[in-house]
């Protein structure tokens, strides 16, 4: 390792000035540091050598349980689901490698997943951010017209002019296309003119897309997400500024719609939450399959790279990134999200793994669900990994949650997450478990989440909060 002294040179400049003299060595910034930097090895980079060298390849892996992070619980015995979880093989994992936490949610930003996963795949959301409905479609293959809008619907369910569930019970794919259908010739019916240009394409479950096809945009309306509606007003956080009275109108037409509908009878004769109606968010421009930012490969040296997923949303950020896709069908099938990593590994130097299934269950409520969960996803899917990389000379692991999910609000919320890194040349520090409160006694916390990335592959390029 070399040192030089660098006298009031900003980060950029300091790169470039490194790799003119010497393209071996990568810097490293610390905040601590304000005329001293250092420089070491770029370890991770696929097509390092030196001379007389063998080449090193590193393989990459990343396990995103969403929504696993959470607070202490009451009926934990004030310990938080992941403490209370059986989890020896992320335990041994952490102590082996490095524990702390990353801010994801940039301020004045919704914690939604397509904030905190862009984050967290080392984009800037204040530069990247394109609406959670475009970047779904683009996951789900629908060809838009370039310059039409697209907005997500959820059915949902409210009472007493509050919402208590964004997913309406978590209404099936076959009743939620009747209740979809259904609503968009009553819009046709009574929006006119306007609702020629409107059209809604289901997906799965609770969720649609509305799509308009006029040169109307949604950049200056406000919607509030609705994961982040539960036991709020639904009438006082109704979209407002440009173009929300067509969003309004089409909320309250959705109201009339459902209030007698026999797929909403059929449910509350099962005890099952009806669709109230539905709720806008998540607007933005249709995306060209290529071209809306950066690709990966572009800023992160020449990676191959795959997400393993169910999420249309998650599907839709890879192929922005230009990722190659492996889907499965369920969120829950940790058994299957394992195998395929480890069926992977022979082909791609990063294998990223996302589960969305604590999070579900923390919408929900239910707090020894979570804990289950949690104990499956450890068992199903981090232990395979851990077998092969027991067996694997150079890799590194990368394991967090993309936002906290709070089985008490059943909301997401914006505060750090804990995260757990190990494998090559990473030294562990104080080999603890990995849990929220050992992470936050860590000595290492991310306040730019967005950095994540480049410290994870380069060991480099963090700025450190205290």
């Amino acid at each position: 390792m070399c040192l030089f002294p660098c006298f009031l040179l900003n980060k950029h400049t300091l790169y470039k000035l490194i790799e003119n003299v010497q393209p071996n060595y990568r810097l490293i910034h610390r905040r601590s540091t304000l005329f001293c930097y250092m420089y070491e090895t770029q370890i991770g980079w696929r097509n390092i050598s030196f001379a007389g060298q063998e080449r090193l390849i590193v393989k990459y892996l990343m396990i995103i349980p969403e929504g696993a992070a959470d607070f202490p619980q009451d009926d934990l015995g004030g310990c938080t689901p992941l403490m209370a979880a059986s989890t020896p093989r992320l335990d041994e994992l952490c102590r082996q490698g490095r524990l702390g936490t990353v801010a994801l949610t940039p301020a004045d930003y919704p914690c939604t997943d397509d904030v905190t996963l862009l984050s967290l795949l080392g984009y800037d959301p204040r530069l990247y951010h394109l609406g959670f409905a475009p970047i779904e479609a683009l996951g789900r293959r629908i060809v838009l017209e370039p310059d039409c809008s697209v907005i997500r619907l959820n059915l949902v369910t409210s009472r007493d002019g509050r919402m208590i569930d964004h997913t309406a019970g978590n209404i099936g794919s076959a009743e939620a296309m009747i209740l979809f259908n259904d609503l968009l010739e009553r819009l046709q019916r009574e929006l006119n003119e306007d609702a020629r240009s409107l059209h809604i394409v289901p997906l799965s479950g609770h969720r649609a897309l509305l799509v308009d096809e006029t040169d109307r945009s949604y950049d200056s309306t406000v919607m509030q997400p609705a994961p982040t509606m539960l036991d709020r007003s639904g009438s006082k956080n109704q979209p407002t500024g440009e173009h929300a009275a067509l969003l309004r109108q089409i909320i309250n037409i959705s109201e009339a719609c459902f209030s007698e509908h026999p797929v909403n009878l059929a449910r509350l004769e099962t005890n099952a939450e009806p669709a109230t109606q539905v709720w806008p968010w998540g607007a933005g421009s249709a995306l060209p399959a290529t071209g809306a930012i950066t690709p990966f490969a572009d800023r992160f040296r020449d990676l191959r790279c795959i997400m393993i997923c169910s999420q249309d949303l998650t599907a839709g950020l890879a192929t922005m990134l230009g990722w190659d896709i492996w889907r499965i069908d369920s969120d829950d099938d940790f058994a299957t999200l394992g195998d395929a990593a480890v069926d992977a590994l022979d082909d791609f130097d990063l294998i990223c793994v996302h589960t969305a299934a604590a999070d579900w269950i923390s919408h929900r409520g239910d707090c020894q669900e979570k804990v289950d969960v949690l104990a499956d996803i450890d068992h199903h899917l981090v232990a395979p990994l851990a077998e092969w990389v027991d067996a694997c000379d150079h890799w590194r692991l990368l394991v967090m949650p993309s936002h906290i999910t709070s089985v008490q609000t059943r909301c997401h919320d914006p505060a750090p997450v804990p995260f757990m890194m190990v494998g090559e040349r990473i030294t562990s520090v104080l080999q603890q478990p990995f849990c929220e409160p050992e992470a936050e006694e860590a000595d290492l916390h991310i306040e730019i989440g967005d950095e994540l990335m480049e410290y994870f592959l380069f060991g480099s390029g963090i700025r450190q909060g205290k």
